[in-house]
């Protein structure tokens, strides 16, 4: 044999050697994925689980995505007890979310429980200031509503209230993110319709109904931007409809057992398209998270496509803070009214940054030692901070870790 034959032996046998490693390497990869996949029951808990359970009570009619899923499917469930969340069973009221946590109300002990999602885990709770809350909603700050005595109140902000009355009804859920800066509020009995107040004033403003759904009462309500349709539903009829949010006609339903409330994520980092957070109220105390078979929004940021973009408020840096000053940066496009404002978990103001009657448009940037307006260093915990601008507000989280 010559020599160049013995070299292209040689070198058939080291070709074949490292391709038989490269194959015998990614079948071990797909081996230790799939083991993974099957073995590590949190990574299916807290991530979008290709493999969760379809519903149970799934609706005649199902609509299908590029993913498989059909509108009402199950793909997380929170078991609360497991999170550190008390409660004996039938327990849960109003839900929302304000982007990132999920905010949830036991009816009995009057408490607010913040959850994250993605842990999933409990962050903290706090008691509210009136008895007998039964819904939850997100109008930039945190709002909730008082079933006995008809009264709807803000949680974080300004503090606005009003009494909820129309006839023999009581307020229920509460929607999120209208762009006009009101809120559309569930009424339990009486007509069963959603009706929209001003925060100011309570002043009623418009209501909505539809034969298919106010023939019976309703407890969650929820709001999408950007299909401009709501999510109500209740355990009285064991449904869940999407409806148009002009005229209340249904658009889209499926059947679920004991619902308490809604809260419908267009931000969610759990899955690739919206969900819809249903907490139920039963003996188990649990949240699920729904496929609502609706695309992806292209932009996460605004509340509405309808809501022109005349500022921006960014994420401050750094963030958790671990002492020291953080950032904060904002942009507008219009000369007017600034207002820039710390505020705790419980909606008590902290700071005041920024109070300016006519600030230039443009990109500002201001830094927050974490000290109060006495010059007191704040606690650990979780703050809001929240820029004002001709009257419309935008609302981002921040972590203080000393």
């Amino acid at each position: 044999m010559s020599k160049i034959n013995e070299e292209e032996n040689m070198e058939r046998k080291i070709f074949l050697v490292t391709l038989c490693s490269v194959l015998a390497l990614v079948f071990m990869s797909i081996e230790a994925n799939t083991e993974h996949k099957t073995k590590n029951p949190i990574v299916e808990k807290t991530t979008y689980d290709a493999d969760a359970k379809v519903n149970l009570n799934p609706s005649p009619i199902q609509e299908n995505i590029d993913d498989g899923r059909v509108l009402g499917d199950i793909l997380m469930t929170i078991d609360l007890t497991s999170i550190g969340v008390p409660g004996d069973g039938y327990d849960n009221a109003g839900i929302t979310w304000d982007g990132t946590y999920l905010y949830l109300v036991n009816m009995f002990n009057n408490t607010l429980y913040v959850i994250d999602p993605t842990g999933p885990s409990l962050i903290t709770s706090f008691s509210l200031p009136h008895n007998q809350t039964w819904g939850l909603g997100h109008e930039f700050n945190l709002w909730a509503s008082e079933y006995a005595s008809n009264m709807c109140y803000e949680i974080a902000g300004s503090g606005y209230l009003f009494f909820f009355y129309i006839g023999t009804s009581s307020p229920g859920d509460i929607s999120e993110w209208w762009a006009d800066g009101e809120l559309w509020v569930l009424a339990v009995g009486g007509s069963n319709k959603i009706y929209k107040f001003e925060i100011s004033n309570g002043a009623l403003l418009d209501s909505l109904g539809d034969p298919a759904w106010t023939y019976i009462s309703q407890r969650g309500l929820s709001y999408d931007p950007y299909n401009n349709t709501f999510w109500l539903g209740g355990w009285n009829s064991n449904m869940v409809w999407e409806i148009d949010a002009t005229t209340g006609a249904p658009l889209r339903s499926f059947s679920f057992n004991n619902i308490a409330s809604l809260a419908y994520d267009w931000q969610s980092t759990l899955h690739p398209t919206p969900v819809l957070w249903l907490a139920t109220n039963e003996a188990q105390n649990r949240i699920f998270m729904i496929d609502v078979d609706n695309p992806q929004p292209g932009v996460s940021e605004k509340p509405a496509k309808s809501t022109p973009l005349i500022f921006e408020l960014s994420q401050n840096i750094p963030n958790p803070v671990k002492g020291g000053k953080t950032a904060i940066s904002y942009t507008t496009t219009r000369k007017g009214p600034v207002r820039l404002r710390i505020y705790d978990i419980s909606g008590r103001l902290v700071k005041t940054l920024i109070e300016s009657s006519n600030e230039n448009a443009g990109r500002k940037t201001v830094y927050w030692d974490c000290s109060d307006d006495n010059h007191h260093s704040v606690s650990i915990g979780i703050y809001y901070y929240k820029l004002t601008v001709n009257e419309r507000t935008l609302t981002k989280k921040m972590i203080i870790m000393k």
